[in-house]
């Protein structure tokens, strides 16, 4: 949006700076909020992600094990020399690492998916609405706001080949969850 009118640019940019700044503060409070659950917290999920990637890491490494012992002419190995090949520290060793990376994997992604959903959305995004009082729009009138404000065409085609995507997207996401 371009304002044409410098006094009103001057009016609106102070106004939208000012809520800016409160909703970057409030999603900077919840985000060190969110980093204080993190770094003080348990080291707990139920994400099934977890149980998932040690299980893969196990298996990895089972893999791994038989194939470093298998000999040129095949892999039938004895399950005592596989079980030799490591000692219970080494083994013990390797599945906290495979703990620790697996659920570092999902908390990764949780925090995340929290930043984005708690402090971004919450806080900065969907306080945006509440900046410009919708009375203003109804007391400046309709042709006096496009005076003011215009919407430049490229930006214009843009926007409405976007809400046409997104309509798009969502009568299929209807149609998927239907089946």
């Amino acid at each position: 949006m371009v304002v044409k009118d410098s006094q009103l640019f001057s009016g609106l940019r102070n106004i939208l700076h000012e809520q800016l700044q409160d909703n970057f503060e409030r999603a900077q409070t919840k985000l060190d909020e969110l980093l204080e659950i993190e770094r003080d917290g348990i080291l707990l999920t139920y994400n099934h992600h977890y149980t998932d990637n040690v299980k893969l890491s196990r298996e990895d490494r089972t893999r791994r094990v038989v194939k470093e012992s298998s000999s040129p002419l095949g892999t039938c190995i004895a399950v005592d020399d596989i079980a030799k090949r490591m000692s219970n520290e080494d083994s013990a060793l390797l599945d906290i690492q495979d703990c620790l990376a697996a659920y570092y994997d999902v908390s990764r992604k949780r925090f995340v998916d929290n930043i984005a959903i708690q402090a971004i959305e919450r806080e900065m995004v969907k306080e945006l609405k509440n900046i410009i009082p919708e009375d203003l729009c109804f007391e400046i009138g309709e042709e006096r706001m496009n005076d003011l404000i215009y919407e430049p065409k490229h930006v214009g085609e843009e926007r409405k080949m976007l809400i046409q995507q997104i309509k798009t997207l969502k009568e299929a996401e209807d149609i998927l969850k239907s089946v």
